[in-house]
């Protein structure tokens, strides 16, 4: 060694072949635990926006659950007292029938005709259900009309809506005579909100 500078022989290559080797394997696995360690890296932080998104989406449901069920909860009220008065549910035709038959023994004479059911979809899980009914009555005068549409909006599932009514006078009223004076022919309409299946 001359003046701090190393010199290499060709002698002495062979005994440094074993120590480069070593260093360059070194480098060589340095620079590969460099490059996997960035590719790691990156995974890991796709993995971290991943999860911050399936959070955020979580959070997100919950929220929604929650003011769901704050309106569920204002809703509840008025939703018991549509099941109470009837138009949510089943309209029991039979139901009907039975109040007729009771309401025709206190009457004069009655017909009534009950169309076939529609339903008219209102949602996913809900469809209008109207069922028309048709009554011609003979009458002793246009309070026992009244009555008899009182009568059925006290005994029956659903919302009767009236349609619509005429009135015809048959015979003049004579004194104090029981016998019918009028005809009505009338038009009612229950409306229910059914549950789908």
């Amino acid at each position: 060694m001359e003046g701090g500078i190393v010199k290499f022989t060709r002698e002495d290559l062979p005994r440094l072949a074993r120590p480069m080797s070593a260093f360059f394997g070194a480098l060589a696995l340095a620079t590969a635990a460099l490059v996997i360690g960035q590719g790691l890296l990156k995974k890991m932080d796709r993995e971290e926006a991943a999860a911050e998104k399936a959070l955020s989406r979580a959070n997100d449901r919950i929220r929604q659950a929650k003011r769901e069920q704050e309106n569920l909860g204002s809703y509840r009220e008025s939703y018991e007292r549509l099941v109470k008065v009837g138009f949510i549910g089943s309209f029991r035709r039979i139901d009907l029938i039975e109040k007729l038959e009771e309401t025709e023994s206190s009457r004069f004479d009655m017909q009534y005709s009950i169309s076939p059911v529609q339903q008219f979809p209102m949602s996913a899980f809900f469809a209008l259900s109207v069922d028309r009914v048709v009554f011609q009555l003979s009458l002793l005068h246009e309070g026992r009309l009244l009555d008899f549409i009182d009568s059925l909006e006290a005994g029956s599932n659903g919302i009767p809506l009236v349609a619509g009514c005429n009135v015809e006078r048959i015979r003049e009223a004579a004194g104090m005579s029981y016998e019918p004076h009028l005809k009505a022919g009338c038009t009612v309409i229950w409306a229910t909100l059914e549950g789908l299946k």
